[in-house]
């Protein structure tokens, strides 16, 4: 464990594990593949609205593998693909931005030099997207309506996943402990639905992603919100250690 977290200075993350370490990282993984393809490919043409383009979406949606967005179901409803089409590209497109390790140069993301030294290490590619997602990433470009939560923290939701989801976990629960969704009546279940679907793309969605937690298989690719279950992976302890800050104060009589 070598790097302190900017989320909070109790917490060491492991920027030394390797791809196999990683392996359940989708993050990780398929943006080394991204930084790959732009250097092979001397920057990625992005379309007019700023999106990469066309032929760099039909290589990822192959080459990504995604969970959940195979290229069967990817191109079920559209014959041609755009990187708005593909949740998890976007995703990842804004976060190398945000990390500072791409940048966009006459029509192109290029590769900055800090990602040209990070290219084949995977541990410091998944610290540097971890750190880009719980600081700075605007998550509402991902959000279909703003859903205002004033008392959110990556740092207590972190804790709670550290602390509590040692085996499987309703995301209703998890989500309880994380925001008071039950506190305010005045809102109705109209309201705490929606600090449940916060929690989901805040918090669960990032971790899965980076491969910290896992969700139950059901059987349907549109589960209801009674029916998702997360656990925390065991990555999650090999990336992630929580330490004690607190001063030590001598004992007197």
């Amino acid at each position: 464990m070598t790097i302190v977290s900017d989320v909070c200075d109790n917490m060491l993350l492991n920027d030394k594990l390797d791809a196999d370490a990683l392996a359940g990282s989708p993050l990780a993984i398929n943006g080394m593949k991204l930084l790959r393809y732009a250097l092979d490919n001397d920057g990625i043409t992005l379309t007019k609205s700023g999106a990469f383009n066309r032929k760099c979406v039909a290589w990822a949606t192959e080459e990504f593998q995604w969970p959940r967005y195979t290229p069967d179901y990817l191109y079920l409803v559209n014959k041609v693909l755009n990187e708005d089409d593909f949740l998890p590209l976007g995703v990842l497109h804004d976060l190398l931005m945000a990390a500072r390790l791409l940048r966009k140069y006459k029509g192109k993301a290029l590769l900055r030099k800090t990602a040209q030294d990070i290219l084949g290490n995977h541990g410091a590619l998944q610290t540097a997207l971890f750190e880009t997602y719980f600081t700075r990433f605007d998550f509402t470009n991902f959000e279909r309506f703003v859903i205002p939560v004033d008392y959110s923290d990556h740092r207590h939701f972190l804790g709670v996943v550290d602390n509590r989801l040692h085996d499987w976990t309703p995301v209703i629960e998890f989500a309880g402990w994380c925001l008071p969704i039950y506190a305010d009546e005045r809102h109705g279940y109209g309201r705490r639905e929606d600090m449940i679907f916060f929690v989901l793309g805040r918090s669960v969605r990032p971790l899965k992603w980076l491969g910290l937690i896992e969700e139950k298989e059901t059987g349907t690719r549109h589960p209801r919100l009674d029916e998702i279950e997360i656990r925390k992976t065991a990555l999650f302890n090999k990336f992630i250690r929580f330490v004690d800050i607190r001063p030590v104060t001598a004992y007197t009589q």
